[in-house]
């Protein structure tokens, strides 16, 4: 009696030369369709994603459902009857999550969605670490699952999700592929040296970085700081920074985007190998995995409440901010979460990402206080009828160095409420520093990438400032501890200032622009210039040269 044989393409134990049996025929042509059909499936996929994205990334929240939906139909069948493994699991289960996240946020942050969204990021998560892991997979997982748990209102989870993704080296950008600028150097080098004075257990550690990194800046013929930045509530004013910038406006530099008359940046592959050599020994981009700021600081703030007690103030910056779109608070944390925010700011190596001039501390980078996890909750419970299904989508630290003194440009955020807290100290300042918010949103259907884009040249900053404050215009004066909140597709941007400190802020974002219209300008009527209005017994400068006569309130 013949013995039964199983057949496989290439091990066919009946094989002639130039063929094969019926039965490994039929598989390999399995295989071909099957290879065929994943293409296709791969790229209609991409195409469907893109589309999803772009319709939520401007609003449409629609028809951005309707493509997640014809999305998922297909794809989720794929996943459950093939069983992802190497490359074609992990961008399967990369489209699903995105899909579903997509989903979940067009259909106001539905749970169901954002729940399966969590659930492939998870069996992805469980798929691209086999085999040594696809890295890439990994973290577009992670950072998925830590927005969907946000739209969840899961802030721990979250916050601990965005933790793991700024010191995974997985979710790393490759280190030569990094910009580097002068400023960042400078500020960095003051954090070195500073805990190198402190005598702890990274001292030695932080003195060799911070002698690389003066080498790296002596190197690139720089100046380095002629004080700390950020050890202390004072600096010297760096005037001799701006003439070693302007000689560094080389032909290095990327663009004349981010060259901006005196600032400069530049990939570190593009530079010298001793250049690099000193920066690896300076620790450049490696200091919140070798030298993160203590845990024991911020697990006392995990379970506390950062906010003013003073119930009469929230409920009047509420009923402010639902008449008019805009409110002004004072005294706005408490002083000893106040204290230990400035501490945060100066001592922590989250300030990762480069703007033209300045650094920011986004959630990506390390910028996960469990305080600012509990002032998202504390405002939740403090504004509820702003606040309420709005969850936390963002927030960050901007630090303005002596590199920047015009501070933040004109920008308007992807969201619905924007909360900008002052951090430095009254004495630092000299003038200026306070926030212009104009009564004039992008339209309607744009993305935040159309109209956030960095102007090529100061004339054009200059024409799209004088454009944005066509219509009418909220100044507020700087202070410390002053909360600024409005409508936050509102253009806006800080005013130039001169500090003896670093100039900090930090912003949060909650809900998405969706959430509100924008400001009607077509029936406005003439307004007093120069109103001054107090809050807490310290003026504020409030100047509206036109007032919309339509209320803002009807979007709340």
């Amino acid at each position: 009696m013949a013995q039964r044989v199983r057949h496989a393409p290439g091990r066919c134990m009946l094989r002639r030369p130039g063929s094969l049996c019926a039965a490994c025929a039929g598989a390999v042509r399995r295989r071909s369709l099957l290879r065929v059909w994943r293409g296709a499936l791969k790229r209609s996929t991409k195409e469907t994603q893109a589309c999803a994205w772009a319709a939520l990334a401007r609003g449409q929240r629609r028809a951005a459902a309707s493509w997640a939906v014809r999305g998922l139909r297909p794809l989720a069948r794929a996943v459950r009857q093939q069983p992802g493994h190497g490359g074609v699991g992990n961008w399967q289960y990369l489209a699903e999550a995105g899909l579903c996240y997509v989903l979940g946020a067009a259909r106001r942050n539905a749970s169901l969605a954002l729940k399966r969204a969590l659930e492939a990021c998870r069996r992805g998560k469980a798929a691209a670490g086999r085999g040594g892991g696809d890295a890439a997979a990994w973290a577009g997982l992670r950072r998925l699952e830590a927005q969907a748990l946000l739209r969840l209102g899961r802030y721990e989870a979250a916050f601990e999700a965005f933790a793991e993704l700024s010191t995974d080296p997985r979710a790393q950008t490759p280190w030569r592929e990094l910009p580097v600028a002068p400023f960042r150097l400078r500020h960095d080098l003051s954090l070195l040296e500073a805990l190198a004075a402190a005598s702890g257990p990274e001292a030695s550690q932080a003195a060799r970085g911070a002698a690389g990194l003066r080498e790296a800046l002596a190197l690139l013929g720089e100046p380095p700081p002629a004080e700390s930045l950020v050890s202390g509530n004072t600096i010297t004013p760096l005037e001799d920074v701006h003439s070693g910038l302007d000689e560094g406006c080389s032909s290095t530099a990327p663009s004349e985007d981010a060259c901006h008359d005196e600032l400069w940046w530049v990939r570190l592959g593009d530079l010298d190998k001793l250049v690099l050599s000193a920066l690896e020994r300076g620790l450049y981009d490696r200091l919140s995995r070798l030298c993160p700021y203590p845990s024991e600081r911020t697990a006392a703030w995990r379970d506390l409440d950062p906010l003013a007690e003073n119930p009469l103030l929230w409920a009047e910056a509420q009923g402010t901010f639902l008449q008019s779109g805009f409110a002004v608070v004072d005294g706005f944390l408490r002083a000893e979460a106040l204290a230990e925010l400035w501490a945060y700011v100066r001592e922590a190596p989250c300030f990762r990402t480069l703007r033209p001039g300045y650094l920011g501390a986004f959630p990506q980078d390390g910028c996960t206080h469990p305080l600012l996890r509990a002032l998202a909750e504390a405002l939740e419970r403090r504004l509820p009828r702003l606040l309420a299904g709005r969850s936390l989508t963002n927030w960050w630290l901007f630090k303005c160095t002596p590199a920047s003194r015009a501070g933040v440009g004109l920008h308007a955020d992807d969201a619905a409420v924007n909360v900008n807290i002052w951090l430095t100290p009254d004495a630092a300042r000299r003038s200026g520093g306070g926030l212009r918010v104009f009564r004039r949103a992008p339209s309607l259907g744009m993305s935040a990438r159309d109209f956030n884009c960095v102007p090529p040249t100061q004339e054009a900053t200059s024409r799209a400032e004088a454009e944005a404050a066509a219509g009418s215009m909220d100044c507020v004066a700087y202070r410390q501890n002053r909360a600024v909140i409005f409508v936050s597709d509102r253009f806006h941007r800080s005013e130039p200032f001169d500090f003896t400190a670093p100039w900090v802020n930090l912003t949060m974002l909650f809900g998405d622009r969706a959430d509100v219209g924008s400001v009607s300008l077509r029936s406005c009527v003439p307004a007093r210039e120069g109103k001054s209005l107090a809050r807490g017994g310290a003026p504020y400068l409030h100047k509206r040269r036109v007032v919309c006569a339509q209320s803002c309130a009807s979007a709340w």
